[in-house]
This record gives C-alpha cells, sequence and structure tokens, in this order.
C-alpha cells in the first residue's frame, strides 16, 4: 500500500459547491483497479450570521433575557450561538461570567453557552434584570458557528458590523424630578401679572437624559 496526495488544490474549490471526487489506481503495467473510491461534498467557507434582537430600545426599565437570531449561507446550517455581555459603566472591560455577575476582567470577549437555540433563534437567560445595575449601560454581541466550524466573524463575532447586529442598551429605573420655580409657593399675585407657569425637570441616572413629560 503507498499512500498518495494531491495537495490542497486550494484556488480549485468554489464555496456552496457539490462535488464528487472519483479515484483509481493503475500499476506499472498498465493495467486500472476494478473497483473504486468516491466521496462527495459540499464545500463551504462561507461565514454564519447572527443578530442580537432584544432588547431593541436604547433604554429599559426590565428584561427576561437576550433574543436573537443566526442563520448561514446556502445550505449551511448554524450549529450554535456563543453571546457575550459588557457592562460599558465603569470598567469597560467588565464582562459577564457564567453565573451571571460581572467579574470578567479583559479586553476580549468572554463568550458564553446560549440558554436555548433552535429555528434559526437563542436566547441567554442568565442576563435578566436581577443582573443589572440601574443607571448602567450593556453591550451584548453574539457569534455563530455553522456545521463546518465556520466563526462568524472569524471569531470575532458580530461587533463592528455596519448595520450595527449588536445591542447597547441603559437600564433606567431612578424616577425623573420636577421643580415648579413660578408662581412662587404661597405669594400673592396681581392681575395681569400671572406669568406662564414654569419649572424644571430632569433624570439624573444618565448624562444628558431629558424628562419626556411634565404634568
Amino acid at each position: 500500500t503507498t499512500g498518495w496526495s494531491t495537495g490542497t488544490l486550494s484556488t480549485f474549490w468554489t464555496t456552496q459547491s457539490s462535488y464528487t471526487i472519483i479515484v483509481r489506481s493503475q500499476d506499472s503495467a498498465g493495467n486500472y483497479s476494478t473497483s473504486y473510491a468516491s466521496a462527495s461534498f459540499t464545500y463551504d467557507t462561507d461565514l454564519p450570521t447572527s443578530w442580537v434582537v432584544s432588547p431593541s430600545s436604547l433604554v429599559i426599565v426590565g428584561m427576561n433575557s437576550v433574543t436573537g437570531t443566526a442563520s448561514d449561507e446556502g445550505n449551511g446550517v448554524v450549529n450554535d450561538v456563543k453571546v457575550a455581555v459588557k457592562r460599558l459603566t465603569g470598567d469597560a472591560t467588565t464582562w459577564m461570567a457564567s453565573d451571571g455577575t460581572f467579574s470578567i476582567n479583559q479586553i476580549a470577549p468572554n463568550w458564553l453557552n446560549n440558554s436555548s437555540f433552535a429555528g434559526g433563534v437563542w436566547s441567554l437567560t442568565t442576563l435578566n434584570t436581577s443582573k443589572l445595575t440601574g443607571g448602567a449601560s450593556y453591550f451584548v454581541m453574539s457569534r455563530a458557528i455553522d456545521d463546518v466550524a465556520n466563526e462568524e466573524g472569524s471569531g470575532n463575532g458580530n461587533q463592528g458590523t455596519s448595520p450595527p447586529r449588536t445591542s447597547t442598551f441603559t437600564y433606567d429605573v431612578d424616577l425623573p424630578t420636577a421643580v415648579l420655580t413660578s408662581p412662587v409657593h404661597l405669594t400673592y399675585l396681581k392681575s395681569g401679572n400671572l406669568s406662564p407657569i414654569m419649572g424644571t425637570a430632569a433624570d439624573w441616572v444618565r448624562t444628558g437624559a431629558l424628562a419626556n413629560n411634565v404634568q
């Protein structure tokens, strides 16, 4: 038995194309083998894609989980989705650990296993209201992996995509304030001197945040 190889033929294959390879042997007398071997396969170098669907708002008052979707090109199948959550307030390199605490201090994402993945829809229940801090902002990204181990973003996930497929949000449960400045409390006003009723309103949890309405 003698081993043989054609090399990689790296420029020959086309992604999402199917191939059948048939081989037979020939001896020095020119005789061919009566039996042959074959193998069929699909060549796939396309990277899968994932989206963080929820939270979709820039500001939230609570959440049960993070959810999203994932897909692959052609006949490719997404086998798994990883999720990473970073707290942006304070130390901007604090990632969520598998127990839901923000205790992983590193630059690279700390990838977590999803809680469920079926029919192209994934979820992460580890991140919920009980893990959030009022006034803090968070960043959620995901990374899809297909059935031949192609990884979204070549392993970097969907961060930096345009348009964004990630989610950035602030958890806001602090109440806004309102102050009445005119008229002054318990003062007397002459007829015709009643100026417009005025005041101020503020929401202090986020820098630059505004109250939406005053009643």
